[in-house]
């Protein structure tokens, strides 16, 4: 999601630069930490007052640096910490995928994972309430199939079950109470 801030050009006595044009001469940059990528700026309007509107849109969650530059010379304090966060959890965006999605074996421990994005479509990087719900062949019409959820991290979620009963299985994922956009039948053997 984009994000705006101003910069006031001013000179060395700390008087503004009122001059128009400056904005060629500004650059901002998003050091993205743990990838190693860059984000430039998406955009450097002038008020013309010596002072700068810049957006960017961080691609990444997470610890990085903002570093803004004159004349390719970093502004004063730059380049600062910034800390980017995902936006919430997002069904749309978000799926679950995994053998033991699709298909089990009775008494065997299947699995599948689930990947949690925000509206953004970027992977979650905070915990969010996370569980699955089964119905058929014993599910919450005999004997439930608790079907454990464990973060990871990252936006990702591991799911584990034992089935006792062979059949068909419907699995729903919620996200805090949200049901996730697609359902499975699961067959277990």
């Amino acid at each position: 999601i984009e994000f705006d801030f101003c910069i006031q050009l001013r000179d060395k006595f700390g008087n503004l630069q009122v001059s128009a044009g400056e904005e060629s001469l500004l650059r901002c940059q998003i050091w993205e930490i743990h990838d190693k990528n860059l984000t430039h700026h998406s955009s450097i309007q002038s008020f013309n007052n010596g002072t700068y509107k810049v957006v960017m849109e961080p691609r990444l969650a997470g610890d990085h640096l903002l570093s803004c530059f004159y004349n390719e010379k970093h502004l004063l304090g730059s380049p600062w910490p910034l800390k980017v966060v995902s936006g919430n959890a997002y069904p749309k965006w978000s799926w679950a995928e995994g053998t033991g999605y699709q298909n089990a074996t009775v008494n065997y421990e299947a699995m599948f994972y689930i990947y949690l994005r925000d509206m953004e479509a970027n992977m979650r990087h905070e915990k969010d309430k996370v569980w699955v719900e089964a119905t058929g062949a014993g599910g919450t019409l005999n004997e439930p199939l608790p079907i454990t959820v464990t973060y990871i991290g990252g936006g990702i979620y591991n799911a584990t079950y034992i089935p006792k009963v062979s059949g068909s299985y419907t699995l729903q994922v919620f996200i805090k109470g949200m049901k996730l956009n697609t359902t499975s039948t699961v067959t277990v053997y």
